[in-house]
């Protein structure tokens, strides 16, 4: 019977502690937690951040600036759900010419030299095999090592 009462009671306080947030106001006067929160509405969520560029230098702002002229003040909405970073779209047949093929001056680039990477790449496109036999080479490196290992504790 007391361990009834004493999970009644908590039950019953952590749905107090969590109405009041609802019913108890912040500094500002309003509450704490929302119904819109909790449905996670998007108008919520926007964010205005003003911008304006200033002696050579973009300058941001949550509020219109004073002392500058509205027509320089560019108004910009946030949507944190959003992605702000737009992913590269490689073009259909893009064109990657080696080095040797700018040595060689010929215009017209082997069939290899077709890819659809996106460009820019950290390797030239000329060294992807040197890339993937190191890569191999790491790899039956790090096997010895865990087979020395495995050895060594009887695994």
């Amino acid at each position: 019977m007391k361990f009834k009462t004493y999970v009644s009671l908590i039950t019953l306080v952590t749905i107090a502690a969590i109405g009041g947030l609802f019913v108890l106001k912040k500094p500002d006067g309003t509450p704490w937690i929302t119904i819109g929160d909790m449905a996670g509405s998007p108008a919520s969520k926007i964010t205005k951040v003003y911008r304006w560029k200033e002696n050579g230098s973009w300058s941001f702002a949550g509020q219109m600036p004073e002392g500058v002229p509205p027509e320089l003040v560019e108004m910009i909405e946030i949507n944190p759900d959003t992605n702000l970073i737009q992913g590269l779209r490689p073009e259909k047949g893009l064109q990657i010419t080696s080095s040797q093929d700018q040595q060689d001056g010929s215009d017209t680039p082997d069939r290899g030299s077709y890819m659809s990477i996106p460009v820019p790449l950290t390797v030239q496109p000329d060294q992807l095999n040197k890339l993937f036999e190191d890569a191999k080479n790491i790899q039956n490196v790090m096997n010895e090592r865990t087979n020395v290992l495995n050895t060594q504790t009887n695994y």
